[in-house]
């Protein structure tokens, strides 16, 4: 029981950190009020080996997609560039929260499905335990 209890631990903690992780990015892209929908106008793929080293294009275990995109306020135009997701990379738009006061103040809104999903998965996480801990 008490080697069950000792993985379940670790795992709850570790999903507690990137939840926390989560929520703190998903706070940060949420303090402005203002949306918008940006276009993307060009993506680089970037590819990386499991030792976070970059590959060459098409070789690496791990991809990440950054872009430049534009979006409007007010008719005045504004250029941004940062990581998008390969959803975003696919429809060629990215959400973008920005400073009402000062529109050049802006990040690209993250969803709030990244800060739900550890919680579901810690929930499950614990059901298992109980579940295995009920079994022994």
């Amino acid at each position: 029981m008490r080697t069950i209890f000792l993985v379940w631990l670790s795992g709850i903690c570790t999903i507690g950190v990137f939840e926390l992780f989560m929520a703190l990015l998903y706070a940060h892209s949420h303090r402005y009020k203002g949306k918008a929908v940006g276009k993307v106008t060009d993506v680089f793929r970037h590819d990386y080996d499991d030792h976070g080293m970059e590959a060459p294009t098409g070789y690496g275990t791990h991809v990440t997609y950054k872009a430049h995109y534009v979006f409007e306020v007010n008719g005045e135009k504004y250029r941004g560039y940062g990581s998008i997701s390969a959803v975003s990379r696919l429809t060629r738009k990215v959400n973008i929260r920005y400073d009402i006061d000062a529109p050049s103040c802006f990040c690209i809104a993250m969803s709030p499905v990244w800060v739900i999903i550890p919680v579901v998965i810690m929930f499950l996480w614990t059901a298992a335990f109980i579940y295995w801990g009920n079994m022994l």
